[in-house]
């Protein structure tokens, strides 16, 4: 029996993790399907890019004390309202849907960090997190992924 070689192991279980990770992305063939698979994604993913977002926007703002503060708090609005709320949301006896939720606390989280004065930490971090948001979402397979899209 020939020795086995820990660097050849290593390097043949990296190869099959990269060519395993590596079949859930292609480019979409039509722009149709470029289209549906934005939709699919962003919607499925909703949770992830907003984390993702949150993160890079946090980051941004780490020489900033203030606009720490507010982050941290709204943060924790996030945290308790939203990811860790299985429930559906409800004001004054009607459901509220997630994605209008969603939407709030975006536009409340983005109004109080630009009042602090850092509107372009918060716009470049922002937009850099759409993009890699858009990018993952447009290249991304589908066919894995179970969810109705209403």
């Amino acid at each position: 029996m020939a020795p086995i070689s820990w660097n050849a192991m290593a390097l043949s279980l990296e190869q099959d993790q990269e060519a395993h990770l590596l079949e859930f992305f292609n480019c979409p063939s039509t722009f149709g399907e470029a289209i549906m698979r934005l939709k699919h994604n962003l919607y499925y993913f909703r949770i992830s890019y907003s984390i993702v977002i949150l993160f890079i926007l946090f980051t941004s703002l780490l020489w900033n004390p203030l606009a720490i503060v507010v982050f941290t708090i709204f943060f924790f609005g996030w945290l308790v309202g939203y990811c860790c709320n299985d429930d559906p949301i409800e004001l004054i006896n009607c459901n509220v849907d997630c994605r209008l939720f969603l939407a709030v606390l975006w536009v409340l989280t983005l109004f109080a960090l630009i009042s602090t004065g850092f509107w372009l930490n918060v716009l470049v971090s922002i937009s850099i997190g759409f993009v890699l948001a858009g990018i993952h979402a447009l290249f991304r397979c589908t066919d894995d992924l179970y969810v109705e899209l209403q």
